[in-house]
């Protein structure tokens, strides 16, 4: 099935989703950095990436949806791509929590408790899974990509 939502050939949620990975794992380091060093920079950090994690995550899914919308009811990819959606709202939903949580900090610090921490941590795993369920869709079951055919034609 190719991507519905698309520019040209090339499918658009790929080409979105490594800001929201990218800043949600700038955060892990900068709570990690955090929680090592206690430098005021660090937890401030984490939030502005947490925060451009959330936005990224929704302008990705706005593809994902337009895609989603295009696979057939009952089938393998449709019940694996409900899991996938399921499991992205639920990283958005731990990572805006704990967001919300670090700016109830004194003095908007965003200094990270244990709560905040530990949701941003399940997300992160979450995230894996639900980026391990997105491969599978593309890579076995060709999701949002179809090769042309003279890509699959032998020595090409």
């Amino acid at each position: 099935m190719r991507s519905r939502a698309s520019i040209g050939r090339h499918p658009g949620q790929p080409a979105r989703v490594p800001v929201p990975i990218g800043a949600f794992f700038v955060a892990l380091v900068a709570d990690i950095a955090c929680l090592a060093t206690s430098h005021p920079f660090w937890p401030r950090m984490a939030g502005v990436a947490l925060a451009i994690g959330v936005a990224g995550a929704l302008i990705a899914a706005l593809p994902g949806l337009v895609d989603f919308s295009g696979l057939a009811q009952g089938s393998r990819v449709r019940a694996i791509a409900i899991a996938h959606t399921l499991l992205n709202v639920a990283v958005v939903g731990l990572q805006s929590l704990s967001l919300y949580l670090r700016s109830r900090s004194e003095a908007s610090t965003f200094e990270p408790g244990t709560a905040a921490l530990a949701l941003s941590g399940l997300a992160l795993a979450l995230l894996g899974a639900s980026g391990w369920l997105g491969g599978k869709m593309v890579f076995e079951l060709g999701a949002g990509v179809t090769a042309p055919p003279e890509a699959t034609r032998q020595g090409s």
